[in-house]
């Protein structure tokens, strides 16, 4: 009975000790290899900026605190929001007041329609 005991433990311990092929490495260890470089900020001197470029600049300048947390596309999209709004003949106070839903306060967002006015509405 000791032989068949040892012989069973012998061949289960390697099976639960996980001995075998490694696993594969995370994919967020390896990116892949055409992977484009993250865009610098801000532009190169003698770039021409987008409209995007130019509000998203022009917030992080005037609302640091709103620009902050914010990528510059939702940046971006706070800014088309307004413009669509603005476009479709929506009065002002209105637009502002619709840019509460996206955590944006009052007079923060105040500014941000004109920032969008300004820099990205075409």
């Amino acid at each position: 009975m000791n032989r068949i005991g040892l012989l069973l433990i012998t061949a289960t311990v390697p099976v639960i000790a996980g001995c075998g092929t490694a696993p594969p490495v995370p994919e967020w260890k390896n990116p892949p290899p055409d992977a484009a470089p993250p865009s610098s900020w801000p532009a190169p001197a003698g770039a021409v900026a987008s409209p995007a470029a130019d509000f998203v600049a022009a917030v992080r300048d005037r609302l640091p605190e709103l620009a902050i947390d914010r990528r510059p596309e939702e940046i971006t999209e706070l800014g088309d929001r307004a413009c669509a709004g603005l476009a479709a003949g929506t009065r002002r106070p209105a637009v502002v007041k619709s840019l509460s839903r996206y955590g944006v306060s009052g007079p923060d967002a105040t500014t941000l329609v004109t920032l969008a006015g300004a820099h990205h509405c075409h």
